[in-house]
């Protein structure tokens, strides 16, 4: 691929960044609110320098709508289709909404159970108004996920907020606005990854090498 600047020449670190929105949840604003939500796929885009790649993918599940409680079955991973070893990385951004009225905070519309080898960089947590970014880490064994190999999932399933015809999203210019028809919110995860060899002192494991990816 083409070299983009003069620190890709300079660095001898070979990274990969994949992404991916696992899916658009569509509500409707009407008195079944639950039974209107809806997904969607997003395409994949990937950005790679050297060779390493990776690929993002999910198994697309059905909904399990009970006692109001809306579950969606969703599994990211991450398969190393290089040719080196890379530590991976899932950034997962949820939007955040008022579910009640005269709320006076703001609470994420999805929630997931982390699954064991993935472990949060508690650290690089990014939080708005509008929505909650977190960051996880392979970390079975090493954190070295060889060629051709491919992490456990991230997580199983989404569970969706306990939504009314009260609750509100927070707008781009950060306005509070009603659930209604064609409103997509979406919960986005994105994979990095970056070669395990070379890395610069100081960013030798999987728990700091992610800043180099910063510095792209």
């Amino acid at each position: 691929m083409e070299k983009r600047n003069s620190k890709t020449k300079t660095s001898k670190n070979l990274l990969a960044i994949a992404a991916l929105a696992v899916g658009v949840i569509v509500v409707m604003t009407c008195p079944e609110i639950l039974a209107n939500l809806t997904e969607q796929d997003i395409n994949l885009d990937t950005f790679t320098v050297g060779k390493v790649n990776i690929k993002l993918e999910e198994e697309q599940g059905d909904r399990d709508t009970q006692a109001n409680i809306m579950k969606i079955a969703k599994n990211p991973k991450v398969t190393n289709t290089g040719e080196n070893d890379a530590f991976v990385y899932l950034k997962v951004r949820v939007p955040k909404v008022i579910l009640k009225k005269d709320d006076l905070s703001t609470s994420p519309l999805f929630t997931y159970q982390v699954n064991t080898g993935w472990t949060e960089l508690k650290e690089k947590v990014y939080e708005e108004p509008s929505y909650v970014e977190r960051l996880y880490y392979y970390s079975e064994g090493d954190g070295k996920l060889i060629s051709s190999s491919q992490t456990t999932a991230l997580f199983e399933e989404v569970k969706v907020a306990d939504i009314t015809d009260d609750t509100k999203y927070i707008s781009d210019d950060g306005s509070e606005e009603k659930l209604e028809d064609e409103i997509a919110l979406n919960m986005e995860v994105k994979a990095y990854a970056i070669e395990t060899d070379n890395l610069p002192k100081g960013r030798e494991n999987v728990q700091t090498a992610f800043d180099v990816i910063l510095e792209y």
